[in-house]
């Protein structure tokens, strides 16, 4: 999950309880029809790198922003803007995390030994798969603002994964690994034609109407 700089009891409690709902979301991974075709397709490729690399991108694409929105609700996390501020600074920490995973044989196979090659490449500062990782992290931040303000979750959450699997149909026809990370890219949802900020700690009043003002007098003389 990686959040940084958690400075309240409030933040540590949203951010142990996003982790719960994180683990609770992967095991139910065997039990939801909708992801089970997906999964199947995942599991018969021969490819050890892609089937890490497909795992990942359902945590993060699909998982994630579920779980920050059933977190999100009022009732469960915390005041202000200071999680959403952690969440969003832990880009660094995601991007070393992946550097050092791509590096593993036991987690990437073969291919690490590839990436070993290219991480010594002098002009590469950040390794791709961290970018791809952090960069589908924060975009799972925005997708379950949307979510939390859906009108109908349950079929926003249908669409999601529709994107998800087709991303992820389409990466398992390639061998290149960085050719995976362009095509699973962040899935889209439409936004909601009345979106409040959800974050923000004032309280809206539910009952206020909108007066239109007074129209002015016909006879009124032009100046």
């Amino acid at each position: 999950m990686y959040a940084a700089g958690l400075d309240s009891k409030g933040e540590s409690r949203w951010f142990n309880e996003l982790i719960e709902e994180f683990q609770k979301a992967y095991e139910r991974w065997e039990q939801d029809p909708r992801m089970r075709i997906g999964l199947n397709r995942i599991e018969r490729s021969s490819n050890r790198a892609f089937r890490v690399t497909a795992h990942a991108y359902i945590h993060i694409a699909y998982d994630l922003p579920r779980c920050i929105a059933t977190c999100l609700h009022p009732s469960r996390r915390p005041q202000g803007l200071a999680a959403r501020d952690a969440y969003f600074r832990a880009r660094d920490s995601l991007c070393e995390t992946f550097d050092r995973a791509c590096k593993r044989q036991d987690i990437f196979g073969l291919y690490a030994y590839g990436f070993r090659l290219v991480r010594l490449l002098p002009m590469l500062k950040e390794f791709p798969f961290g970018i791809w990782a952090s960069d589908l992290r924060e975009r799972s931040f925005h997708l379950a603002e949307q979510l939390l303000v859906s009108t109908d979750r349950q079929t926003d959450e249908a669409l999601l994964w529709r994107n998800v699997e087709r991303n992820l149909k389409n990466a398992g026809e390639r061998r290149n690994p960085f050719s995976w990370l362009k095509v699973l890219s962040p899935p889209d949802l439409p936004d909601p034609k009345h979106r409040p900020d959800i974050l923000d700690v004032i309280e809206y009043a539910t009952d206020v109407k909108t007066i239109p003002p007074a129209e002015a007098p016909e006879d009124v003389d032009e100046p």
